[in-house]
């Protein structure tokens, strides 16, 4: 019994969003189709009025009908096209506008049977209703189905006597049967449109769903293919810091450092064109690069615990420019060229001085890529508070007062007031290991 879902009457509810545009349509039509019978009615009482010899079914004995229906009418097409904002209300005013229409047209049916001399117009009338409740008004089909058993059995006998012929009321019983084929196929068309488009919007969603699923799982592997280049990148120089007997601490603290310079550059307002969120994670990602060319350099300079020699000095000094050369040459296919640019500027600067008196290039002032001369004052901070082979480590004190003073002529001075900024906040990251 399948077939019998398709008498549902929730298929007319209008509560699915599927089915707002038939509301739409239902709401020009019914508002039309009552603007249709108040000008009719209104012309037959204008006919009336100009000519009221005129006796016959739509004379003068009819007019309390015609004035009723004309405003009637009015009513149906005024409830029909009122704007309302609340969607409840509009669907519930519908569903009162399409009750309204059948029961003026069953009201008019009886009139027509029992107040009016042309019993034939209450089979007109009927008929006009069998055709809307269809097509039109949606009526519940249990409804529909009752209702045309009543005006059949009332209507047949007053069919039989006005027609006087077997043939009139044979045509009236398939008329009768033909309109609730009708309605079984009206809903059935309807349906079938409401559930085409369940199916597209389940369609939909499962290809939206699948596409955040897929989507997610590429996410998921470029953050674990950045991880896996991170996690390289700091095992390199974690290793090449170790050569030099570093903990690497070194890696984390100067990372920290030019982080914290950076931001708060940001908060004094200072290179603010050249700072954005993204390059001040690229700074942090890169910082860890800067002594890289190390690894080209021996162990007995790398790790003499004394002052080196002028040779060894130039040797050491080559570090920089490979630093540079090899994080392009290692990063090129893995890395992306923000952070390559990042990170090679920050190998080949680091130590250059804002006086010109630095190497490898003796560059100037704003020659110096910032990210370098961020990375000059985190490098030259860290080696001052941290013991090494050939030195003890500076108190804090001692070490901060050193930066403020190489202000102008080893470091920028914008970055050395950014850097200052945070001098507690420093303290207590030292003192706790950068944990």
């Amino acid at each position: 019994m399948e077939w019998l879902k398709y008498f549902d009457y929730h298929t007319y509810e209008y509560e699915d969003k599927h089915a707002k545009e038939f509301i739409k349509d239902d709401s020009r039509i019914s508002g039309l189709l009552c603007l249709t019978i108040s000008l009719f009615m209104g012309a037959i009482l204008l006919f009336v009025f100009f000519n009221p010899e005129t006796r016959y079914d739509s004379g003068m004995d009819n007019i309390p009908k015609l004035v009723i229906t004309i405003f009637a009418g009015l009513i149906g097409y005024i409830l029909s096209i009122v704007p309302i904002q609340s969607e409840k209300i509009w669907l519930l005013e519908r569903r009162f506008v399409r009750f309204y229409l059948s029961i003026l047209f069953l009201v008019l049916m009886v009139y027509e049977l029992y107040a009016s001399s042309a019993k034939a117009d209450a089979i007109f009338i009927y008929l006009i209703y069998c055709v809307t409740a269809v097509v039109i008004l949606h009526v519940n089909p249990i409804v529909y189905l009752i209702q045309n058993i009543i005006a059949m059995v009332v209507i047949l006998p007053v069919a039989y006597t006005y027609f006087n012929s077997l043939g009139t009321l044979f045509t009236l019983f398939a008329l009768f049967c033909s309109l609730c084929y009708l309605v079984f196929f009206s809903n059935l068309k309807v349906h079938r449109q409401l559930v085409k488009a369940d199916r597209q919007l389940m369609v939909k969603q499962q290809l939206e769903d699948e596409l955040r699923e897929r989507t997610a799982e590429v996410m998921l592997g470029m953050r674990r293919q950045t991880a896996i280049q991170e996690n390289v990148i700091l095992a390199i120089a974690d290793l090449v810091e170790n050569r030099d007997m570093d903990t690497g601490t070194h890696i984390k603290a100067t990372s920290y450092y030019a982080k914290v310079i950076a931001r708060n550059c940001v908060r004094l307002g200072y290179y603010n064109e050249q700072l954005s969120e993204e390059s001040i994670k690229l700074i942090e990602k890169a910082a860890p690069m800067h002594d890289l060319g190390k690894i080209i350099v021996p162990d007995y300079i790398l790790k003499a615990p004394r002052r080196l020699t002028e040779d060894e000095f130039e040797i050491m000094k080559t570090h920089a420019l490979e630093g540079a050369r090899i994080i392009k040459h290692i990063y090129a296919d893995i890395e992306s060229p923000e952070y390559i640019n990042y990170a090679s500027n920050i190998a080949h600067y680091h130590h250059e001085k804002w006086n010109g008196t630095g190497y490898p290039e003796g560059k100037v002032g704003y020659d110096i890529p910032l990210e370098a001369r961020i990375m000059a004052i985190a490098d030259v901070f860290d080696a001052l508070v941290s013991k090494r082979c050939y030195k003890d480590a500076y108190p804090l004190c001692d070490a901060f007062d050193e930066i403020e003073r190489g202000a102008g002529t080893h470091f920028d001075p914008k970055l050395v007031e950014a850097f200052l900024l945070s001098r507690k906040t420093i303290e207590q990251m030292i003192l706790c290991n950068f944990e």
